[in-house]
């Protein structure tokens, strides 16, 4: 089968923390620097946002709460209300403040695990790049049910394939935009995998790269599926 790699969203500065939702049959994410929730359907091939007043770092449904999600806004864990229309996002309380010594830093990525607790984990060593020849960063990833992770690789157009166990290249997919961010399976049966991106100057470019840097990418024909992705549960 034959690897697609369609742009199924319009750019953003630095998308990040792609979520599926299989309920809705939908695409959630974040534009950091825009301060902008993302919905994209696939049914009709519409994409809304909203802006929130700070950095949003991930977004995830709560379980059993329509339209509210789990939010990372700077340093902050808040609960958003969102009915998926533009610009209509209410964030409702603050469930938890990180780092409050720290009041430069922000959050990052997070998940849910199946029971629907939170989690933003701490890095640990599987794969070195340098050890296969590779450039770039290593951003976000996802894991496909046959235990293999997908990685996106700032910096160096792709996402990469990695047998976790073996420490192995199985594949790399060609992205055409450099600064891939993250990725996540979604889709009926969870077998395309849609890949995040960034459109941010970085020295020594004199400008940010152009379009289709910065949307999100629908790919398909991979021969893979992910596991779905699990809501956060609030008390």
């Amino acid at each position: 089968m034959e690897v697609c790699v369609e742009a199924v969203t319009s750019p953003v500065r630095l998308g990040e923390g792609p979520h599926w939702d299989e309920e809705e049959q939908a695409l959630y994410f974040v534009s950091i620097f825009d301060r902008t929730i993302h919905k994209y359907l696939p049914a009709d091939n519409t994409h809304t946002t909203a802006t929130l007043d700070g950095m949003p770092t991930f977004i995830i449904p709560v379980e059993g709460k329509k339209h509210h999600f789990v939010v990372g806004l700077d340093r902050r864990v808040v609960e958003v209300h969102w009915s998926g229309e533009h610009d209509a996002a209410t964030v409702l309380r603050t469930i938890a403040t990180v780092d409050e010594h720290s009041p430069d830093n922000r959050l990052n990525d997070a998940k849910a695990d199946p029971r629907g607790r939170l989690f933003a984990g701490n890095p640990r060593l599987i794969f070195k790049y340098s050890d296969h020849g590779l450039k770039g960063i290593v951003d976000g990833m996802t894991i496909d049910t046959d235990g293999n992770l997908w990685v996106a690789n700032f910096d160096n157009y792709q996402v990469i394939k990695i047998d976790p166990r073996a420490g192995e290249i199985l594949q790399t997919v060609r992205m055409p935009a450099l600064q891939v961010t993250s990725a996540t399976w979604g889709g009926r049966g969870r077998g395309q995998l849609y890949v995040t991106s960034a459109a941010l100057q970085r020295a020594p470019a004199p400008a940010p790269p152009a379009p289709p840097a910065g949307a999100t990418f629908r790919v398909s024909g991979l021969g893979a599926r992910g596991h779905g992705n699990a809501n956060v549960r609030l008390d």
